[in-house]
């Protein structure tokens, strides 16, 4: 190896860590299998793969395709494969990943069964919701292509511009972490001594690169950084992984790192995981009524709002879209109240309410970085009907759709934003009645 002591070979290593950075999770992969070491025919392969192989001009149906691909990759594999159900799942998985979208996740069975259950109240880990957000620092020179390594498919996320991080949306009263002083968009650094990987970190390397070559810095100063950065990789976390450590789990502690906004130096803390039960929609103690989106809200809504209620929508969780009809119509009068439309430019729900409250109300709505998804689109409803917003708003308001797969595995999927007029194309989904 050149001399750590040169330019030239700095320089050379900086690209390196780039490259790692952007094969972050491959120290904590399985080992990988060779796929050029079985070199199957294209009788074997079938027609669909070796048409595939001897033209790129060839696309067979996807269905086709992957229908091949599994028979190919049970005849060929070390190991026997004998579970069909596990390479569907493994290829979902693999295709929600590729999104790159935060809105969009898989969940494995057991972070699943604990997804439908925080939307009934019941939390497990330290007790919190945490989201993935873009922000802080954007990657100039992201690595666009992979270079064939058999990565995790979370690991597709380093590629992109910018890696999402963990923040804390949901704080549940009388949990470990609402005890520990844990607030509202605290962002996760590390979780058990493990760097949880953020686009922050790379984006100060390069920086350090350019003043390097500026001599701003010594080479002894870039160096302390590399090696920094090196220390990181070798126990990262990708932030989905990061994640299922703090909200899962009912025994047990869990090490954190958080970066606060405006707070220079890191808060680190330990917490003891267990059971939490969130309250559902409820009258505050300052006489304003807080709406958690479960399917008890507007039941328990009703008795509590008048004309002139303030709601709160501030750390009450994403909420189940599903509860957003039964609000809408206790809350507001007859009208349409927005619009769920897609990038493809169609309406994929439109926001009605047929027959509601007699008459208008005046509502004041607060809002905060908390304030986010199915819950989001209320306030951005509420806002439509003539309701004043105390806060701000910075959550776009995403629909997420829920699927569940036959072995109780599922995901998310972003399929559109609240927007106050329609698009021009389809409308996709049923109108929300009351």
């Amino acid at each position: 190896m050149n001399s750590m002591n040169s330019p030239r070979a700095t320089t050379g290593l900086i690209g390196l860590v780039v490259v790692l950075f952007s094969a972050v999770g491959g120290a904590a992969l399985r080992d990988r299998i060779d796929g050029g070491a079985i070199e199957a025919s294209a009788a074997e392969r079938g027609p669909l793969l070796a048409s595939a192989s001897k033209s790129a001009g060839a696309e067979p149906s996807v269905g086709d395709y992957f229908y091949q691909l599994s028979r190919l990759l049970k005849r060929e594999y070390v190991e026997p494969i004998t579970d069909d159900q596990k390479l569907a799942t493994g290829g979902v998985r693999g295709m929600i990943a590729s999104l790159a979208d935060p809105y969009s996740q898989y969940y494995d069975k057991a972070q699943f069964a604990n997804f439908l259950d925080n939307r009934t109240g019941k939390f497990q880990g330290i007790g919190v919701e945490v989201n993935l957000v873009m922000t802080g620092p954007v990657n100039a020179n992201p690595v666009e292509e992979s270079d064939g390594e058999d990565m995790d498919p979370e690991a597709e996320l380093v590629r992109r511009r910018q890696v999402p991080r963990l923040m804390i949306t949901r704080v549940i009263p009388n949990s470990a972490a609402a005890k520990a002083g844990v607030k509202l968009g605290d962002l996760v650094y590390s979780v058990d001594g493990q760097w949880v990987v953020n686009t922050g970190d790379l984006v100060k390397f390069q920086q350090a690169q350019r003043d390097f070559r500026a001599k701003k810095i010594t080479i002894q100063q870039l160096n302390e950084m590399r090696n920094d950065m090196r220390d990181k990789m070798e126990k990262a976390l990708m932030p989905l992984r990061a994640k299922e450590r703090i909200v899962t789990g009912k025994t047990g502690t869990v090490k954190l790192t958080l970066n606060r906004p405006n707070v220079a130096k890191p808060i680190a803390l330990n917490l003891a995981k267990g059971t939490w039960q969130a309250e559902g929609t409820r009258k505050l103690a300052d006489g304003s009524v807080a709406v958690v989106l479960d399917g008890t809200a507007a039941a328990s809504l009703k008795p509590l709002v008048s004309a002139r209620t303030t709601l709160d929508l501030r750390n009450v969780g994403d909420g189940n879209p599903s509860a957003i009809p039964a609000v809408l119509a206790t809350l507001l009068p007859k009208g349409t109240y927005g619009h769920i439309v897609s990038q493809r430019g169609n309406t994929e729900m439109t926001l009605e309410v047929k027959a509601g409250r007699p008459a208008k109300a005046n509502y004041i709505v607060r809002v905060d970085s908390s304030t986010r998804g199915a819950t989001a689109i209320l306030a951005k409803c509420l806002q439509a009907a003539g309701a004043k917003l105390e806060g701000t708003l910075s959550a776009p308001a995403i629909m997420q759709e829920v699927v569940e797969l036959p072995d109780q595995t599922g995901f998310t999927l972003n399929v559109g934003e609240w927007k106050p007029k329609a698009a021009n194309g389809k409308v996709a989904m049923a109108e929300v009645k009351s």
